[in-house]
């Protein structure tokens, strides 16, 4: 079962650091990702001009479309990228907004300066908060159960459906052979 769970980092010992479990069914990295933009941008108009930086290429052509075009025109998350659309018109667009990718995961020793170093630990702690997240949204034993329980029922019945069709196909093929014994004679 997915959890997801999003994380802002602002800077160390900022007020506004957060992470929080995905809401939803839906509970994928990528909304997660996009609902963390739309918060920053919720909470953008009282911080002033701010700059995201993020390792998800899916919000990075989100805010370029944006920046091009005035429009996401994205295809999934539509309810989040209309939030992040009206969010951008409304506090005049990349001239308060600015987004930024950063490659996630980066080793160390593949930082070659301070800027990139920085942009990995902020990544880092965004993550990590983004854990901390999907952590709150912790399943009961109940609900595990129950879901350990389908999945085995689903596995069970994928098995007996497979012997069904093997079990007609050696009938099939049986009376193929039947049919072409028959012909020979």
């Amino acid at each position: 079962m997915r959890r997801a769970g999003m994380g802002l980092f602002y800077g160390d010992g900022h007020p506004l650091n957060c992470g929080w479990p995905a809401d939803g069914d839906e509970q994928t990295a990528q909304r997660a990702e996009v609902r963390a933009a739309a918060r920053w941008v919720a909470w953008a108009g009282t911080t002033g001009p701010t700059e995201l930086w993020t390792d998800s290429s899916l919000v990075v052509d989100g805010f370029d479309n944006l920046e091009r075009s005035g429009r996401h025109m994205m295809s999934e998350n539509i309810d989040l990228w209309d939030r992040i659309q009206e969010g951008w018109h409304s506090l005049g667009g990349q001239s308060h907004l600015k987004v930024t990718k950063v490659k996630g995961h980066k080793k160390l020793k593949d930082c070659k300066t301070e800027e990139d170093r920085e942009k990995r630990r902020r990544n880092n702690a965004a993550d990590k908060l983004a854990t901390t997240g999907a952590d709150m949204r912790r399943l009961s034993d109940g609900i595990k159960n129950e879901y350990k329980a389908k999945k085995n029922q689903a596995a069970r019945l994928q098995n007996m459906m497979m012997e069904i069709l093997e079990a007609r196909y050696d009938i099939i093929k049986a009376c193929l052979l039947y049919t072409s014994d028959a012909a020979d004679d």
